[in-house]
């Protein structure tokens, strides 16, 4: 018997013409349409007449059922190319329909580089969902729906004849959307626990007028950095939102509340923006409730991550709160089940549009789960081998349609675009990656070896967004700058982390000073990027806006990271140079310290670093008169610097000199935060204990009120014990 797949050879001495078998059926034939060869077929159901779909009997097809069919190889373009006209003629009725996108990886075209078992372990990526939400499903190895992909039943059940098999798949047809129905009744008929946070999400939002301000604000400030939006098509949703011309969709009223929280984020107007990020606060609870709530399968789409990612960035960028590293968690596997992080090219039913946008949102929920992972020191659990997804273009988004055919000559890579600065932050992810990992490793921590020469890679990467700034000096935009200090920051947050434990143990072994001395140089010049910031005069800085009102990577200069390390530095500068001026035990030759030229140079090298501090310091007092109850960071900062001072005045026991002054700046909080919220009653006694008059036995006890959770007399200690802190 010959092999049905091998192609039969005939030796003839001339060509000899043959027909081939019709593969549409017989109306479509007749009507010269293309016919898709489903049972029936896509053009005739959408025949006003409800046309009766048949076959001749020598017509070899390859019929489907209405719901998406799984096969173990991949499916050639014409079997999973989708007909523009008819999706959207779908949309316009509103007629739920489904359609199947087998994923086809890249290197399938070559047989020679397919691996010899994907015959033994086909791998079904199906796409699958309705039109209105587009949501899609991939199944791995793992799933049950694998087993599906070698279990045919049309072709099981082609010994029954079209005309019977076309009876069967119409009586289950009817039977499945009558099943359908009521399964969607009974799940909307079950009574639920919680209730919908605000039901009507889109009064709330602010006039057109200020949207108008807030939205520029995310596209100039935001959007280059995480790309996660279309701009045109978004823009598109925006004029038929306020034109009222149709009900906007509930995906799009979602992304626009986190889109308007964002912009609130850098708007200069105080009160305006106060008002703005707390309704934000509301949106996002509603965003999350879509997200995570009882009816979270309607955002398992390309709509859901994009929300998704605007929310995760808007409550880092506006101290909302959370667990970020929970929330990025979820991120990711929500945009891995959607198969984001495969080759855009493997899926042939998605045009160029859909292709670069779901590589720009797999980078940006790359960048937010690697941020979220730095700031927590939880184990990064994605790595290089879990995705095969290329980099973004460097295109325009106007230069990208729904109706582009194909991606345009993407434009050269010092070309400015809308895509550029996430292009030069990519270029450093994969060893952004490494490093965390390697980083938050409790088995194989980077040897000081390797630090040394990962940090140097990284600076290099740092020189690189330098020099793409320095050719846009003459441009003077403030979005320019904005970026230029956050990347700048973000990257050199990486070196400082990955130095640091080196650093801190420089005191006693100094074979560690250039581990030190780059933590140091990091520091500084990461603070060096608040020397606008001026309260509570006006804020003309976008960047120091952020750093004001953002948490974690966001906080950028006026972070934990940054004010922690300085003033380690400023009292191991002190401690080293006191046991300079005691040549004897207990002894302190005055005349000499006075003559020693490196006691001055040393004194005189401290004074840009105090000065840093002291600038910081009176900024987070203003942050917190401001009615921001931002304290931990105000707290520990005078704490250090009444240490500085009693180790400059040559005391051998400033402890308690510091801790006079974590009393007095507690009264400090506790009178501005009055002032800013007179109304807010006093804390009960009752409730909490540690609000009591009575004396804590342990004063660490009271202050985990404010998030310390570490104890503050670690200030004393020598480096061995600052490497805790």
């Amino acid at each position: 018997m010959t092999d049905p797949e091998t192609p039969e050879t005939v030796e003839t001495p001339a060509r000899r013409a043959r027909r081939r078998s019709p593969k549409s059926c017989e109306q479509c034939r007749k009507r010269k349409l293309r016919c898709d060869r489903g049972l029936p077929c896509r053009p005739c159901k959408r025949s006003r007449g409800a046309l009766q779909c048949s076959y001749s009997p020598e017509t070899k097809r390859a019929a489907s059922f209405e719901a998406p069919q799984l096969s173990a190889q991949p499916a050639s373009n014409s079997e999973t190319q989708q007909d523009t006209g008819s999706i959207l003629d779908a949309m316009k009725g509103g007629r739920e329909r489904f359609r199947t996108a087998a994923y086809q990886p890249p290197e399938a075209a070559d047989p020679a580089k397919n691996n010899k078992s994907a015959d033994l372990f086909p791998r079904p990526h199906v796409r699958v969902g309705t039109l209105e939400t587009d949501k899609t499903r991939l199944f791995g190895r793992s799933h049950w729906v694998h087993a599906l992909a070698h279990f045919n039943l049309v072709e099981k059940l082609q010994f029954l004849g079209p005309d019977a098999l076309n009876g069967l798949q119409e009586g289950m047809a009817g039977l499945t959307k009558e099943v359908a129905s009521r399964r969607s009744s009974l799940k909307l008929y079950r009574p639920l626990e919680l209730h919908d946070p605000l039901p009507d999400l889109a009064r709330t939002l602010p006039p057109k007028t200020t949207c108008d301000q807030l939205v520029s604000n995310y596209w100039r400030f935001f959007e280059p950095l995480f790309r996660v939006l279309h701009r045109p098509s978004f823009e598109r949703e925006y004029e038929n939102h306020w034109a009222g011309s149709a009900k906007s969709n509930t995906a799009f009223v979602f992304k626009l509340s986190m889109v308007l929280g964002l912009g609130a984020v850098v708007h200069r107007d105080l009160a305006e923006s106060g008002r703005i990020r707390g309704l934000a606060k509301s949106w996002l609870y509603v965003v999350q409730w879509w997200l995570m709530g009882p009816l979270e399968k309607t955002a398992r789409c390309l709509d859901g991550v994009q929300a998704f990612c605007l929310a995760v960035l808007l409550r880092q960028a506006s101290s909302l709160g959370g667990a970020s590293s929970i929330s990025t968690e979820s991120l990711m596997k929500l945009s891995m089940s959607l198969g984001l992080h495969l080759d855009p090219d493997g899926f042939s039913a998605y045009g160029p549009l859909d292709r670069e946008l779901r590589r720009r949102i797999w980078y940006t929920v790359l960048e937010l789960t690697t941020m979220a992972s730095l700031d927590t020191s939880l184990p990064l659990l994605i790595t290089p081998d879990d995705y095969n997804c290329g980099p973004p273009s460097n295109l325009n988004d106007a230069e990208l349609g729904p109706d582009s055919m194909d991606l345009p000559k993407a434009h050269p890579a010092g070309e400015l675009t809308d895509s550029s600065v996430q292009i030069l932050l990519q270029k450093s992810l994969a060893r952004r990656l490494y490093i965390v990992r390697k980083i938050n490793s409790v088995q194989t921590p980077p040897s000081y070896e390797e630090t040394i020469a990962l940090g140097k890679q990284l600076t290099l990467h740092c020189r690189d967004v330098a020099s793409f700034y320095h050719s846009r000096t003459s441009s003077n935009d403030e979005a320019d700058e904005f970026h230029r200090k956050f990347l700048d920051s973000y990257l050199r947050r990486y070196i400082l982390f990955l130095h640091r434990p080196y650093a801190l143990q420089a005191a006693k072994e100094p074979r560690y000073h250039l581990a030190r001395k780059t933590c140091l140089e990091c520091c500084q010049i990461i603070a060096s990027h608040s020397v606008e910031l001026n309260l509570p005069h006006a804020v003309t800085d976008e960047f120091c806006l952020m750093a004001v009102r953002g948490s974690g990577l966001f906080k950028g200069p006026l972070s934990q990271d940054v004010i922690v390390h300085l003033s380690l530095e400023v009292i191991t500068q002190l401690e080293e140079e006191r046991d300079l001026r005691m040549p004897n035990e207990g002894s302190i030759d005055t005349d000499s310290v006075a003559a020693d030229p490196l006691v001055q140079m040393s004194r005189n090298g401290r004074q840009p670093l105090l000065g840093t501090l002291r600038h910081t310091l009176g900024q987070l007092r203003q942050i917190v008169a401001l009615g921001q109850p931002s304290c931990k960071r105000y707290l520990l900062l005078s704490a250090a610097m009444a240490h500085i001072e009693e180790l400059e005045m040559d005391s051998s026991n400033p402890l308690p000199a510091a801790m006079s002054q974590l009393t007095r700046c507690l009264k400090d909080c506790s009178e501005m935060l009055r002032l800013a919220a007179p109304d807010v009653s006093q804390p009960s006694t009752e409730l909490d204990p540690a609000w009591s008059e009575e004396p804590s036995s342990d004063w660490t006890d009271a202050l985990g009120l404010f998030g310390f959770d570490f104890d503050l007399r670690l200030l004393d200690c020598n480096m061995d014990s600052s490497a805790d802190v």
